[in-house]
């Protein structure tokens, strides 16, 4: 039979991933198309060799040229396929949701094979929103319908209301827009705000101007896990925005809760909630920002609360924004060493930071800092990463600088010495970047039994006892040629707390009484070293 659409052909490598079940075709990945073959209409996906992939929405403006509708090569796509494919996602939310489908995500894009396509319920009002440009082509037939079959189920259904106010729909050729779609013998509704039920929850939202659809429904089941954990637990609930989470500890039994945002209307509309649900004599409310919060409570002596929620919004969503995203990576940091010299002075060492602010120093200047002040060990405090692939490797690692022990080891320094060597990344390229290094190397090959290295690698069994003793999370002890230490006329380690590529430990480091736990291992380990060093 003859198909009706225009066809594309695609890579090798296209063609697999297809098969392997992804929904997208990317721009390089085609190698033919037919002419014409319109922006936004469907199109059939084929190999070199002639065999078929599926169909699906064809755009030439975007990055994703092809967003895959079917695979079954009897799809019509007209509309008896798309009211089928409405009653299979509805009929899954049916059976998973139970008492809460009347707020819940209905489609949720490709996951439902509407590529490009989201639709929340809140009650009696739909949002969508639209990142394709094949789906905002055919929204006009897709939206009555959606309403249709909803109602066909006795659903009430009052308005839709569409949320394309996201920079995504301009990679699609898509301008921005919010506003009321016009539903066939409908009413525009009188207002954007509604009342939901969740989890025995109620909220208000406002669907014009609340985040991405209104309300983060995704969340519902995290929600509940802190229910359950939150019982007799004094809370603290941090960027808490609508009180979701911190709503869910108090009803779920939590001796009291504090919700923090540093929005005011963000924490008004959580207090409303809280009266919404007889939850206020349990609850209270700061506007305020939780990265000055958090450092203020560590100050205090004082450990009001015992469940700590941390759900923040995202630090970067794409590599423009990478820049205004380190503030909440340097904190770590920064928090780590300021509770470290403070656990050193409680012990009577004099601990001196290279920084107490946010602010860079050189490599070469931290180092100097410390022999200006006669140290008697320095310590450079660090947060790892690995690249993709590779995100589920944690553990607290302790290094000297020596040869490398090994190729991560070298690739750690590569990437710790970044300020001398540019945009080098390999051994090969540092030592071609910094003549230094090549010397630095061989002399190092030459003083392996040097004093200096001795006592750093006797300062590192100490920390690495320590560290055990405490039941850190330790993977390594290990060597490089780290710049950083490099001029420093004291024994001298560098201490990676932990990846940040790795969400559980991100989250670890992310909370004081890890923070805590760790700084005292240090600390011990570092009075311990000072005082056997001191008696020889």
């Amino acid at each position: 039979m003859e198909r009706p659409f225009a066809s594309v052909t695609v890579t090798e490598k296209a063609a697999r991933a297809l098969r392997g079940g992804h929904p997208w075709v990317f721009a390089g990945e085609v190698l033919t198309k037919e002419s014409p073959c319109p922006d936004g209409e469907i199109v059939d996906v084929y190999t070199e060799k002639g065999r078929w992939q599926g169909a699906g929405f064809y755009n030439g403006r975007s990055l994703i040229r092809v967003r895959i509708l079917s695979r079954n090569t009897n799809d019509k796509m007209d509309e008896a396929f798309f009211r089928r494919r409405i009653r299979y996602a509805l009929a899954y939310r049916q059976q998973v949701m139970g008492e809460d489908f009347a707020a819940c995500r209905l489609i949720f894009g490709e996951a439902d094979a509407f590529p490009g396509l989201t639709v929340d319920r809140f009650e009696t009002l739909l949002v969508t929103q639209t990142l394709s440009l094949g789906m905002e082509k055919i929204k006009d037939v897709l939206f009555p319908l959606i309403v249709e079959v909803l109602e066909e189920d006795g659903e009430k259904i009052d308005g839709l209301f569409e949320r394309n106010d996201v920079v995504l729909r301009e990679k699609e050729g898509l301008t921005q827009n919010k506003g009321w779609f016009a539903l066939p013998g409908k009413e525009t509704p009188a207002s954007p705000i509604t009342e939901i039920c969740e989890n025995g929850v109620f909220y208000r939202v406002d669907v014009e101007n609340g985040q991405k659809t209104g309300f983060f429904l995704d969340q519902k089941f995290n929600r509940l896990a802190v229910a359950r954990l939150a019982r007799g637990k004094r809370v603290l609930d941090c960027f808490t925005h609508t009180g979701s989470f911190a709503l869910n500890a108090a009803k779920g039994g939590a001796e009291h809760v504090t919700a923090v945002d540093v929005s005011e209307s963000a924490v008004e509309m959580a207090r409303a909630n809280a009266a919404r649900n007889g939850l206020t004599d349990k609850m209270d409310f700061l506007a305020a920002d939780v990265f000055d919060l958090l450092p203020q409570l560590e100050a205090a002596h004082e450990k009001p609360y015992d469940f700590i929620i941390l759900d923040p919004p995202a630090f970067t969503k794409s590599r423009k924004t990478v820049k205004s995203a380190e503030r909440g990576y340097k904190d770590i940091n920064l928090r780590a060493a300021t509770q470290l010299a403070k656990i050193l002075k409680e012990k009577g060492v004099d601990a001196r930071l290279t920084r107490s602010t946010d602010v860079y120093l050189k490599l070469a200047e931290r180092t100097a800092f410390a022999n200006k002040n006669n140290a008697d060990v320095f310590i450079s405090l660090h947060c790892n990463s690995m690249p993709k692939g590779k995100s589920g490797v944690a553990g607290f690692e302790i290094y000297i600088m020596a040869l490398p022990s090994d190729k991560d080891a070298m690739n750690l320094a590569i990437v710790e010495n970044r300020e001398i060597s540019g945009d080098a990344h390999s051994a090969a390229e540092i030592q071609k970047a910094d003549k230094k290094t090549q010397l630095l190397l061989k002399i190092l090959g030459d003083m392996q039994q040097n004093d200096k290295i001795g006592a750093s690698t006797e300062l590192t069994e100490v920390l690495h006892a320590n560290a055990k003793k405490s039941g850190l999370p330790m993977r390594k002890v290990a060597q490089a040629p780290f710049f950083v230490l490099r001029g420093a006329g004291m024994p001298a380690v560098l201490v990676e707390m932990g990846y940040l590529t790795n969400a559980a430990e991100a989250k670890r480091l992310n909370t004081a009484a890890y923070r805590e736990k760790m700084c005292r291992s240090l600390a011990e380990g570092i009075i311990t070293f000072i005082e056997t060093h001191r008696g020889r």
